[in-house]
């Protein structure tokens, strides 16, 4: 009998180690395979993975994002992971590795060989190697997702170089503002506001009188759950004192990392830390990977998925990404930080600190400084130039992303148009006329050197223009199905994404609403601050349901040369702005304010919020007219004002000559000539 066990044992370890049969049940157990959950705590232990005990699925079918929630779920020993196989399915192929042409005798030993080979040896070696290959697929996809998630996040539209007045909020609520100029540069000293003991109007008059010296239209705050609130108060403030300014939210991820970095404490030296809070928001407005490349990836809240895999493969994938997005866009070399030029292609920090330093002497007045000064080498001079602009260089050419190996042929191109490189830089539609094959070039590189000749230096970046939101007061059951709002995306999850749309209730974008085409991720196509036009769905829940698919044409609805496309900021929301040479910021008048903040309109002033004739009324733009009849004045119309004293006397008997709505039945002087001429002619 023992003899008997030890040849079964013998067998079945041949058959384990067998590498064709071994090769033939992995390729089985990945397509016909099976992945279950147990638990191995309490359920109300389990949290949000409680979702992940349904999961009973093919393998094959298994995504990436599934497999990383397991894996951490199983690395905090919560549930517990089983890979399964119908045996009938692969015990004949274990048989037949025994033999073809057994005798009917030992058709009982083969079967115990093969059961024990099969559940002893083999399918626990190939179940690791399943695992392991599914390992490796969520972590590819991770590293794709958290790729593609950072490139959105750094490549977020810019404001440019336009002032703006960054704003931090405390935990009481209370705000630190800190005004920068167009470079970014912090402009007097730090602005403390008590937000939380003020009211609504002792808080607009307190903003307008700290703002007013200042000129600046942008309030820029963070996404966070504590600044929900001081959004709603600054737009309320704007409102109350018909101020020339709009609020947008930006990435506030790893701003206090930064604020606490020696980097901050070297750069604003004389600032506390929520004043350098401040500072960073704003210049996150102003150009935002300039500012998040200070601040380690690892802090800027990518995704729980950083976590889990490889922490080598994590910081490869990252530093190849903001290399990327640094090569796309592009720098000055005069004025480029050093957390910038460290990411140039063909630099790092200490060739970059080496330019930082030299620059400080004087500015580089051309390319080839770089290189005939020994600052680089060849073969970094030839990696990095390419995505160095000098724009106080003598050669024109040296403003633009083209490389110096392809001036020959820019001026070549040039020359065929007529005009010099200085007449022809900048101009749209250059090149028109002139065909790729009679300079032997391929086609991306004919693409960039006419895109560089038409637009040089130009960023690629999207602007970020100014939305027009709904009137802060707007009532939102008040919204239509297929009306076209604009938003600013104030968070985003993996299932989609939050949109402050100007009032109470935000809206919901789902991920089945984001494109026509398939999205796994909302984080890799979406980003906090982020300026999107959205049609409306359903207003009736918590939440307003939007939609990204089928929305019509901005331009049809903004007119070309709109205040998006001239980076300029549109009208604010209720009442005029006055004079754009004026102070944004006017003087806070309480009883003024009140007459026109009434809901039935009677003692408001005509809205100057139009949308180009599109959707008209309260509820902005939108196919169609809105409540409220055609959204305001047209171009060249003077707007009416009403007096409120003169128009409660309506019910006086001894002022009921008064009629607010004479003017609107009385017809225009020229109309009423016409009709007298036309009745002498026919008596």
């Amino acid at each position: 009998m023992q003899a008997l066990e030890g040849a079964i044992r013998i067998l079945a370890d041949r058959l384990g180690r067998n590498p064709e049969l071994r090769s033939l049940l992995r390729r089985m157990l990945r397509r016909h395979g099976r992945l279950t959950v147990r638990p191995l705590v309490e359920d109300a232990k389990l949290g949000r993975n409680r979702s992940l005990l349904k999961v009973n699925t093919p393998l094959r079918q298994l995504q990436g994002h599934r497999l990383l929630a397991l894996r951490q779920a199983h690395s905090q020993r919560l549930l517990a992971t089983s890979i399964h196989i119908d045996e009938a399915l692969v015990m004949s192929k274990v048989r037949a590795a025994l033999g073809k042409r057994l005798h009917p005798e030992f058709q009982n030993v083969a079967q115990v060989v093969s059961e024990q080979a099969l559940r002893q040896r083999l399918l626990p070696m190939i179940e690791d190697d399943v695992r392991n290959d599914l390992r490796e697929r969520a972590d590819e996809e991770a590293i794709r997702f958290l790729a593609q998630h950072l490139r959105q996040v750094l490549l977020a539209p810019a404001a440019g170089p336009r002032p703006v007045a960054g704003v931090h909020v405390d935990a009481k609520g209370d705000w630190c503002l800190v005004v920068l100029d167009g470079s970014g540069d912090p402009v007097g000293s730090e602005i403390k506001i008590e937000a939380s003991t003020l009211n609504a109007g002792e808080l607009a008059k307190r903003l307008g009188e700290e703002l007013r010296a200042s000129r600046t239209r942008a309030l820029v705050i963070g996404h966070g759950k504590g600044s929900r609130k001081a959004v709603h108060q600054l737009r309320e403030s704007i409102q109350l004192l018909s101020a020339d300014a709009s609020v947008f939210l930006v990435n506030d991820s790893g701003v206090a990392s930064y604020a606490n970095s020696e980097l901050a404490r070297n750069e604003l030296a004389g600032y506390s830390v929520p004043a350098r809070e401040a500072i960073s928001l704003g210049r996150r407005c102003q150009d935002p990977m300039n500012e998040l490349l200070k601040v380690e990836p690892r802090h800027l809240g990518l995704g729980r998925e950083q976590s889990v895999i490889s922490k080598a493969n994590l910081r490869r994938v990252l530093a190849d990404t903001i290399e990327s997005c640094v090569s796309h866009v592009g720098c000055d070399l005069n004025t480029a930080p050093l957390n910038l030029l460290r990411h140039v292609p063909g630099l790092n920090f200490e060739l970059a600190r080496k330019l930082v330093e030299r620059r400080k002497e004087r500015p580089f007045m051309s390319r080839e400084e770089l290189r005939t000064e020994g600052l680089l080498e060849d073969s970094a001079w030839t990696n990095s130039i390419g995505f160095l602009r000098v724009t106080e260089s003598s050669e024109p050419l040296d403003r633009t992303a083209m490389h110096p190996e392809q001036y020959d042929l820019a001026r070549r191109i040039v020359l065929q148009t007529g005009g010099s490189v200085e007449e022809t830089l900048g101009r749209r539609e250059a090149a028109k006329g002139l065909k790729r094959v009679d300079f032997d070039v391929d086609e991306a590189t004919w693409r960039d050197l006419v895109r560089e000749i038409s637009f040089p230096g130009r960023d690629p970046r999207q602007r970020l223009f100014l939305p027009t939101l709904l009137p802060f007061d707007t009532d939102p059951k008040s919204l239509e199905k297929g009306q076209v709002v604009e938003g600013i995306i104030s968070n985003v999850a993996s299932f989609g994404a939050f949109v402050d749309l100007g009032i109470t209730r935000d809206g919901m974008i789902h991920i089945s609403e984001i494109s026509e085409r398939y999205v796994r991720d909302a984080r890799a196509l979406l980003s906090v601050g982020q300026i999107v036009r959205a049609r409306v769905l359903d207003a009736e829940g918590p939440r307003v349901e939007l939609s990204l698919k089928k929305v019509p044409d901005a331009r049809g609805s903004r007119g070309r040369g709109g205040a998006h496309r001239r980076h300029e900021k549109g009208r604010p929301r209720g009442g005029s702005s006055g004079e754009r040479s004026g102070s944004p910021w006017p003087e806070y008048k309480p009883a003024a304010r009140a007459a026109r903040s009434r809901r039935d309109g009677l003692a408001g002033a005509a809205t100057t919020n139009e949308r180009g004739g599109r959707g008209g009324g309260r509820g902005g733009g939108g196919v169609g007219r809105g409540r409220g009849g055609p959204g305001g004045r047209r171009r060249g119309q003077a707007d009416e004002h009403y007096d409120a004293d003169a128009i409660r006397k309506v019910n006086d008997p001894s002022e009921s000559a008064y009629n607010p709505f004479a003017t609107f039945f009385r017809k225009d002087p020229d109309e009423q000539e016409d009709a007298g001429a036309a009745s002498e002619a026919k008596e």
